[in-house]
């Protein structure tokens, strides 16, 4: 359908593209943002994680055997959704962190974050650990002035998607040695056999 009036197609992408940018302090960062940030920084910590945590892709087996596909479709779907509120949360929280000069809450929420990868513990990684993979890099390319010592955590999830990458080159490359030799000997048994064949 056509949009509302007033209201253009391209609204709901501009919103996704807004960037944090230092700018004259007018006073009331420090009059009202950061002391309600320093209060809710940990309990929203504490709900984001417990949000992440709990929104587990995978349905386990005592829901899948009571579930029918339509609900194990919408868990599924819901926790998905929460894990994309969630991350939303931490790259705003990490912004305003940076721009409050909490270091603290800034660290504790990029450090969650990067737990939240799974990158460098060997567990498979689901859709939303690849979310938050993503959420991190992106955080390092966009808002990248405000993480300040937190970027260790970015640099390490780039060094550890690069070895990955690098694996997966090998064993690519692997595989098509693999299946290379695995032609090469099909084809010497076939004229083997072809020339036992002759010979009969």
């Amino acid at each position: 359908g056509d949009a509302p009036a007033g209201k253009s197609a391209a609204a709901p992408r501009a919103a996704h593209s807004v960037k944090f940018v230092r700018t004259e302090d007018t006073g009331l960062k420090d009059e009202y943002v950061t002391p309600m940030f320093d209060v809710t920084w940990g309990p929203a910590l504490a709900a984001f994680s417990t949000c992440m945590e709990s929104g587990n892709g995978t349905v386990g087996p005592s829901l899948a055997a009571i579930a029918s596909d339509e609900e194990m479709e919408a868990a599924s779907g819901n926790a998905a959704e929460a894990a994309e509120v969630c991350l939303n949360g931490f790259q705003l929280a990490i912004c305003t962190a940076g721009l409050c000069g909490n270091d603290v809450a800034r660290s504790a929420f990029v450090r969650a974050l990067e737990n939240f990868s799974l990158l460098g513990t060997g567990r498979l990684m689901e859709y939303r650990h690849v979310r938050c993979v993503q959420t991190l890099l992106r955080l390092g390319r966009d808002d990248g002035e405000l993480l300040g010592d937190s970027w260790e955590h970015v640099f390490r999830a780039l060094s550890e998607v690069a070895r990955l990458r690098a694996l997966f080159e090998l064993m690519a490359r692997n595989d098509r040695a693999a299946a290379a030799a695995a032609e090469r000997r099909r084809k010497r048994l076939e004229e083997k056999a072809e020339k036992e064949r002759r010979a009969a």
